[in-house]
């Protein structure tokens, strides 16, 4: 259907941990291809075009459909406008079937 959803999360032990007003989703466990963005959050595309544009070609993997990907900003992602700052990306991925 086109759409895009984006989820704000945080790691808890047990869904019961979760705030009111809150929901618990869980990650299913993948393999995941993770390639690290550093540098203005303007400038993400290219981390983007890095995984599907060279990562996939030069690897015996494949992007995985039906898992989330995820964006993790960490200790070290210090805002969206700053050259030093890193994100993570992880896209889900399985080898290839030959």
């Amino acid at each position: 259907d086109g759409k895009v959803a984006y989820m704000f999360a945080h790691e808890v032990s047990k869904a019961e941990d979760v705030p009111e007003g809150m929901i618990a989703r869980e990650v299913p466990e993948a393999e995941y291809a993770v390639i690290v963005h550093k540098g203005l959050i303007t400038k993400i595309n290219e981390a983007f075009g890095y995984f599907h544009g060279t990562w996939l070609q030069e690897n015996d993997y494949e992007k995985v459909q039906d898992k989330p990907y995820l964006e993790i900003y960490g200790p070290e992602f210090r805002g969206g406008g700053f050259d030093d700052s890193i994100t993570e990306l992880y896209f889900p991925v399985q080898k290839k079937s030959t």
